[in-house]
């Protein structure tokens, strides 16, 4: 009976620090997730952030000068931020930033074209930490991907997992007479 009481004892020893144990590592886990996802809404920016679909990490904020809504989609590993926005007549405007050090105000021409053959030109902010680069299409379909390469600043964005339903209500809702 004393050896029944004792490996009992032990055994429930063992339950609570196994229990323990998890409940810390499940507890690190959770604090770890919490840390990425408040860096990646404070990702090279000042402004308030809002997860608009944070299964596939696209965040929402409301522009009071441009008075609607942008989305955007941060790639902290390759350090650049994807920014879409819908126009007045709902044609989709997009700018990436890339995160680097640049000389401020400058304007690099690379060696990419646009269809006219100009150049395509990457401004730096006045900070100099970032490069931009902004594009406006001619249609409504958000279903493509933007893929470019300019001399080394690749960008991806697949709009075709973007939900931009809010942005068109708002277009349509600034039309109110």
């Amino acid at each position: 009976m004393k050896i029944l009481i004792k490996l009992l004892k032990i055994l429930g020893m063992i339950t609570l620090v196994a229990v323990a144990i998890i409940g810390a590592l499940f507890g690190y886990d959770y604090n770890e997730k919490l840390k990425r996802e408040t860096a990646e809404l404070s990702f090279a920016t000042e402004k308030e952030w809002t997860w608009h679909d944070k299964y596939d990490r696209i965040q929402i904020h409301f522009d009071k000068e441009m008075n609607k809504s942008i989305l955007r989609k941060v790639n902290m590993h390759e350090k650049y931020v994807v920014y879409a926005y819908k126009k007045d007549n709902y044609n989709l405007a997009a700018f990436v930033k890339f995160i680097v050090s640049c000389k401020p105000s400058s304007k690099i021409e690379t060696s990419e074209k646009y269809s006219s053959g100009e150049p395509i030109t990457l401004g730096c902010n006045k900070n100099g930490d970032a490069l931009s680069y902004s594009v406006t299409w001619d249609r409504r379909d958000t279903d493509f991907v933007w893929e470019e390469n300019l001399d080394g600043f690749k960008v991806r964005a697949n709009f075709g997992y973007w939900d931009f339903t809010k942005l068109d209500q708002e277009v349509t809702l600034l039309k109110a007479k």
